[in-house]
């Protein structure tokens, strides 16, 4: 059997606990309390609503400029992935009796800059079986083309002319089914300057009519012309014919 004294012990007596709410009562008035009359007192925590204010405000700038860094650079990487496409369209017969042109259109999400369209006559060898001739007969050089712009150019050169071909037939004994026109394109996506470029070819039949790449298609007549005007290389061509090389009129196209 325990006794009163054993059953007493690890308790605190009323004496004890009464000394200690005596030291607790000090601790509050000589630190607690006069800690919180300093705070209240303190002319920070009369502006402290703007303080919080003003720091609430930097944050969420930080956090705005933060967002719009990261869009723009989602744009440019988007930008990277977008081409510019510029079709070319070709009315170089006048039989409407407008004046032969060329429409060049953006279809593309994003701006082509630095464009430069040129005309070229070729003319095939049968016996190499390959282009041996090309001449720049016409060019134009145009700034931009922004999405879904389109730009007209007029050709002048009486080149243009099924006579004109017919008596080159005749003296260079070539058939005129072997004059071919290039329509040359080439310009630049405006982000980063990546080059492109389209061909597209052109055709004189015996009745003279200018015919274009889909027409000749599946004629037997021009098949072999249409695969060697398509394999050609302009430069090399134009380096080795330097001295019949001519440049009737230059275009320069303002936006």
């Amino acid at each position: 059997m325990k006794s009163d004294k054993d059953s007493g012990k690890g308790k605190f007596s009323i004496p004890d606990l009464l000394k200690l709410k005596h030291s607790a009562m000090m601790i509050i008035e000589k630190y607690i309390i006069p800690a919180f009359k300093y705070i209240y007192k303190s002319q920070a925590l009369r502006y402290s609503p703007y303080i919080f204010s003003l720091a609430a405000l930097y944050f969420s700038c930080q956090a705005n400029n933060i967002a719009k860094e990261s869009s723009e650079e989602e744009r440019q990487i988007s930008r990277q992935y977008f081409e510019p496409a510029v079709h070319l369209r070709a009315n170089i017969s006048s039989a409407d009796g407008s004046r032969p042109h060329i429409i060049l259109t953006n279809e593309g999400p994003v701006k082509a800059t630095l464009l430069e369209l040129r005309i070229y006559e070729l003319r095939y060898d049968m016996n190499k079986h390959k282009i041996d001739y090309a001449v720049s007969k016409e060019s134009w050089n145009h700034d931009s083309l922004n999405p879904h712009e389109s730009r007209t150019f007029i050709m002048w050169g009486n080149w243009l002319k099924y006579e004109y071909y017919k008596g080159l037939s005749i003296t260079e004994k070539r058939p005129i089914e072997h004059y071919i026109l290039e329509a040359y394109l080439s310009y630049h996506r405006d982000s980063d300057l990546r080059f492109y470029q389209r061909r597209a070819f052109y055709f004189f039949d015996s009745d003279g009519h200018i015919l274009k790449e889909n027409d000749v298609l599946n004629n037997t007549v021009f098949s072999e012309v249409l695969a060697a005007a398509r394999t050609s290389r302009l430069d090399s061509m134009l380096e080795e014919t330097s001295t019949k090389l001519n440049t009737d009129i230059l275009h320069s196209v303002p936006n």
